[in-house]
């Protein structure tokens, strides 16, 4: 399918804002996933670029799985012929069924997805992502754009009021970029685990603020790291030893 193909159908089937195009699939490229689930696959542009790498040679032995909640949208990616398998669910049911399943897979994407889900909705879905994906590959409008239901697909109405925070306070957030726009910014994050709620760093961040300089003298004597974000990669990499952080 080619990008004039996507815009005639963009009302129908989901639309997606092209200035994240390149960069999306040239990060694509770097992380070279095999099995990839595109959440919420709309006119399939994830899909597109993944089969346009694989005739590059930049992927090699894809399998595509298409999740979308819109009966119409998912006759519309069979015809088009771009996904191996086109599942017609809606998201959150979709993960529940794969957790139970087991099924991992090397990427999930979820492009232009997230704004129309509730805030509560967004956060638990991603949780689930990283348990049934290796990796999450997420496009989302910050700050809300505001667009209501039409040409009959309700999925289509904008939900959520989303922050660049929001996200790096909960998810470890392995690169990201972002573009600013008139009346919005638009977000490409690949995230790659969900942080961890911690008392000792709850502790620690409390010890900090209360002693300051006297308490990170401390913390470096007996090598204790203040640097929470640092401990947290390092059980992450498995990193852990008798360094100085």
């Amino acid at each position: 399918m080619t990008d004039q193909h996507e815009k005639k159908h963009a009302f129908a089937y989901g639309g997606s804002i092209p200035f994240m195009n390149q960069y999306s699939k040239d990060l694509l490229a770097v992380l070279r996933p095999c099995r990839i689930a595109d959440l919420g696959a709309g006119a399939g542009k994830y899909g597109r670029f993944c089969r346009e790498l694989e005739q590059e040679g930049r992927l090699a032995g894809i399998h595509l799985t298409a999740v979308e909640g819109c009966g119409k949208t998912c006759d519309f990616l069979r015809e088009s012929e771009v996904y191996d398998e086109v599942c017609h669910e809606l998201l959150e049911n979709w993960l529940d069924q794969e957790l139970a399943k087991g099924t991992i897979y090397d990427l999930i994407t979820c492009g232009d997805v997230l704004e129309h889900l509730t805030r509560r909705e967004c956060f638990r879905a991603i949780d689930k992502m990283l348990r049934v994906g290796k990796s999450v590959l997420i496009q989302v409008p910050l700050r809300n754009l505001e667009q209501d239901a039409f040409e009959g697909n309700p999925l289509e109405e904008h939900k959520a009021y989303l922050l660049e925070d929001d996200f790096e306070k909960r998810y470890v957030v392995a690169e990201k970029h972002t573009v600013l726009m008139p009346c919005h910014q638009m977000m490409m994050a690949w995230i790659i685990g969900k942080k961890k709620f911690r008392w000792q760093d709850i502790i620690k961040k409390q010890l900090l603020i209360w002693g300051g300089g006297t308490t990170y003298r401390v913390f470096k004597k007996f090598h204790i790291s203040p640097e929470i974000e640092s401990d947290f990669w390092r059980e992450r990499l498995g990193e852990f030893g008798k360094k100085d952080w």
